[in-house]
């Protein structure tokens, strides 16, 4: 079946994302800095940011990172009007965007009293809306693994505030215990896309030289090129980012060519339509069918 350019064109929009991967994990394996991703920045889990709350490392009975209450806070929008959470920051590498999917956690109840819990929210809003929110359950050594879904896009830092409630009762400890707290996502790989110089050309030659660039996300592989009068099929044009096709034997009227860019993991972009018109004498050839992509 062969696709007409324009929907070809409007696909050139639409990313493909990249396996999703643990981007920043934070385990409390005697510190609360974090595992980072390869190229991805990040800030220890601590209590910046105007925290109220107390925020460290605790080692009973195993390694975790802790929220310790110094206010009563019994319910999620309690945990936030009192400002008690623990502050991390992510920043993907430079030039990339990145859809973050998924935030997972394993705690536990510092303490025996109930509720007990956190909820989540970020910088892109000013902190004005929960990510997610959940009970903790489970009084250490025990735990609760919790994950709460993200559909989030960044292309720069990222600040991440966990807000902490637990009812303060006497000689209970009033935090949220932590062995681990991990943030998920994958870049956003766009297809690769051709710029011609000109889609629209005239000449009197019989010889011209078409020219244009090329770019994506990824490496740029090779820019192939298709003419009507081969019934579609792509050969290779010259160069990658900056490239030039010798189109050859004009016939008078429109000859129409297409050029697309294919990038190092093999991802194909549309095709884009290159309309060379050899003024002359004769009938010259139609515009023909797009190719397969």
């Amino acid at each position: 079946m062969r696709l007409p350019v324009l929907p070809l064109l409007a696909a050139l929009l639409l990313p493909i994302s990249a396996r999703s991967a643990d981007l920043l994990s934070y385990y409390f394996n005697g510190n609360l800095s974090p595992t980072l991703a390869d190229g991805y920045e990040g800030s220890g889990f601590l209590g910046n940011g105007g925290s109220k709350a107390v925020v460290g490392l605790g080692n009973n009975n195993g390694s975790y990172g802790f929220i310790l209450l110094k206010q009563t806070a019994k319910n999620a929008s309690q945990a936030v009007s009192s400002s008690q959470f623990a502050q991390f920051s992510l920043t993907p590498p430079k030039g990339q965007t990145v859809q973050l999917g998924g935030f997972s956690f394993t705690a536990s109840r510092g303490g025996n009293s109930t509720p007990r819990g956190v909820v989540l929210r970020s910088s892109l809003d000013g902190y004005k809306n929960n990510l997610g929110e959940a009970q903790v359950t489970t009084t250490w050594p025990g735990k609760n693994s919790l994950f709460f879904p993200l559909s989030l896009t960044i292309s720069s830092q990222i600040t991440f505030r966990l807000y902490a409630y637990a009812n303060q009762q006497g000689g209970i400890e009033p935090s949220v215990r932590f062995t681990k707290v991990i943030v998920q996502g994958s870049q956003l790989i766009y297809p690769p896309t051709v710029t011609p110089a000109s889609t629209l050309i005239t000449t009197s030659r019989p010889t011209i030289m078409i020219k244009g660039t090329a770019g994506g996300t990824l490496a740029i592989s090779r820019v192939e090129v298709a003419k009507t009068n081969v019934n579609g099929v792509y050969s290779g044009a010259n160069g990658t980012y900056n490239w030039n096709y010798p189109a050859t034997s004009l016939k008078p009227g429109r000859n129409v060519f297409y050029f697309r860019a294919v990038d190092d993991a093999g991802n194909v972009g549309g095709s884009v339509q290159v309309v060379v018109r050899r003024t002359g004498s004769g009938p010259g050839p139609g515009p023909g069918p797009s190719p397969t992509p």
